[in-house]
């Protein structure tokens, strides 16, 4: 929403799932049900690298999982959540509007993996993506 920040966004779409998909809340509320959450300025991230989120998530009966990059900070929108959790933690406020994501994510994180760095890279600016992407260019 605007103004409302990433923890708010992070609401509104956990809202927007249950009203869009009604028929799908039951299976989804479920406490295996998992949800990734996904920055659209993380590029590098991958299917595989989601799967290993998951796969740590489901098979060890964990709360969420992120990516934590090359200089140990915690990329909570490279990360899957027990749905049920984060439903939750969602709950626990009346509105997430003006909240760091730190505040809604951090004490669901029980495991960091680490990432690449061109799996993990921010990218904020123009700069940032001229590093993600020389790499990438042929030549």
């Amino acid at each position: 929403p605007p103004g409302g920040g990433p923890a708010a966004a992070l609401a509104a779409g956990m809202r927007a799932l249950a009203e869009r998909f009604p028929g799908v809340a039951p299976a989804v509320g479920s406490s295996s049900a998992l949800v990734a959450v996904l920055a659209a300025d993380l590029p590098g991230i991958d299917p595989a690298t989601i799967g290993r989120l998951a796969t740590v998530v489901a098979h060890h009966g964990l709360r969420g999982a992120v990516l934590i990059d090359d200089s140990r900070r915690l990329q909570y929108l490279a990360g899957v959540w027990r749905y049920t959790e984060l439903r939750d933690a969602l709950a626990a406020r009346p509105t997430w509007d003006g909240a760091r994501l730190a505040d809604l994510l951090a004490p669901l994180v029980d495991h960091r993996l680490p990432a690449a760095p061109e799996v993990a890279a921010d990218i904020d600016t123009p700069a940032d993506l001229a590093a993600w992407s020389a790499p990438l260019a042929p030549g």
